[in-house]
């Protein structure tokens, strides 16, 4: 019998867009997306204002905005590859880990280090793999819930991570386990030089991740149509929402880019993959010193935000000497609010960049909210649903 730490509660996005205590959308699957005590997974809300004084950067489980981007995943869902339309690339990996660990298909029963509930898990496909893990589905037999299990691996002894790394990335998810009746860290897949490691722990499991949802926005067929500009308004509160929330419990991702963000079916922004995140104290007032690492992470934020609006990064790395230099972007260009909030996310020292748990109270995000409110009811049946 394997014993795995699962998170059924909602929480930060983290991975994924939750991050929930260090958590949510990210700390009980480091969904980060941080929630609010006593949000319901289902709550709506009439747009996307919160009650005055709340920190912005909670999350209300599944908010009105994340309509949007389900909206927009039914467009352009021939454009984009779904995980289960990504399996087909890692047949040695699923031919490996089912003729060491785990087969394809078979049912193990796992249970929660936290709680002791057990839970039965049938494993799918290998969709992904990284330089340092690989990805595959599971579900539960019982309740239909799917996820996604990760798993180390290497190309050579020894590992580069270790198997305390692994499970201590596991303990920051509440979601780690090992492989039932085995002894051994690693074996070799037969037939070649690869390792696999005897641990993984759970994630929701994503639809897609945010690179290949950039790049179905700026397919011709949609690129230049409301939606696409809608929901990139929306993403770009998310992502600046998600940063600030890593920000307030004083962490830093470490690794923040658009294969670690994923979306979900119904529209929600995860991040993922936090083997490299790290605590950076609790500063997070932009007269405070800042450590290289938070730097490093909100100029990352901003490069996802360039690639996001379909803009070349070094036109805004540029944008002081070429000021009237015209914008070449993929679809409608953002707006000058965006663009402002966009630079200085890019700012290095000396400046100060500007961190993103402050930039929720700038002019610039207040518009942001504004815009999207504008034509959030365009939207309220997939808000509803």
């Amino acid at each position: 019998m394997a014993t795995v730490c699962f998170s059924t509660r909602g929480g930060a996005r983290t991975v994924g867009r939750h991050v929930s205590g260090a958590s949510g959308r990210l700390a009980h699957f480091r969904g980060s997306r941080l929630e609010e005590p006593g949000s319901s997974s289902d709550a709506s809300f009439a747009d996307l204002g919160q009650p005055e004084g709340a920190d912005l950067a909670l999350v209300h489980g599944i908010e009105p905005g994340d309509s949007i981007v389900k909206h927009l995943l039914t467009l352009v869902s021939k454009q984009i590859h779904p995980v289960d339309r990504q399996a087909g690339a890692f047949r040695t990996l699923d031919k490996g880990l089912s003729a060491t660990f785990w087969p394809q298909d078979v049912t193990v029963e796992v249970v929660s280090v936290r709680t002791g509930a057990p839970r039965r898990l049938r494993r799918g496909p290998v969709f992904g793999r990284g330089d340092f893990g690989m990805v595959f589905t599971a579900s539960d037999v019982d309740t239909g819930a799917e996820f996604a299990a990760k798993v180390p691996i290497a190309l050579r002894e020894p590992f580069k991570m270790s198997q305390e790394d692994v499970m201590a990335e596991g303990r920051l998810t509440d979601a780690f386990a090992t492989f039932p009746n085995k002894e051994t860290f690693a074996v070799a897949i037969p037939g070649s030089r690869t390792l696999i490691g005897n641990v993984f722990f759970l994630m929701p499991k994503a639809y897609t991740d945010l690179q290949d949802v950039i790049n179905a926005m700026c397919d011709p067929a949609v690129r230049d149509s409301d939606i696409v500009y809608h929901a990139r308004l929306q993403l770009s509160y998310d992502l600046i929402r998600l940063v600030a929330n890593l920000q307030r419990q004083g962490v830093v991702h470490g690794d923040f880019r658009e294969a670690n963000l994923l979306v979900m079916k119904d529209g929600r922004l995860f991040l993922a993959d936090f083997g490299s995140m790290r605590k950076e104290g609790q500063k997070t007032h932009r007269g405070d010193s800042l450590t290289a690492h938070i730097k490093d992470e909100v100029m990352e934020l901003g490069s996802v935000l360039t690639n996001l609006w379909g803009i070349e990064l070094g036109y805004f790395l540029a944008l002081e000497h070429s000021p009237n230099k015209p914008m070449e972007t993929c679809g409608p260009p953002p707006p000058q609010y965006m663009v402002r909030l966009i630079k200085e996310f890019h700012s290095s020292w000396p400046a100060k960049p500007l961190l993103p748990v402050e930039a929720l109270e700038t002019p610039g995000a207040k518009q942001l909210v504004e815009e999207i409110n504008s034509f959030l009811p365009l939207y309220k049946e997939e808000t509803r649903t």
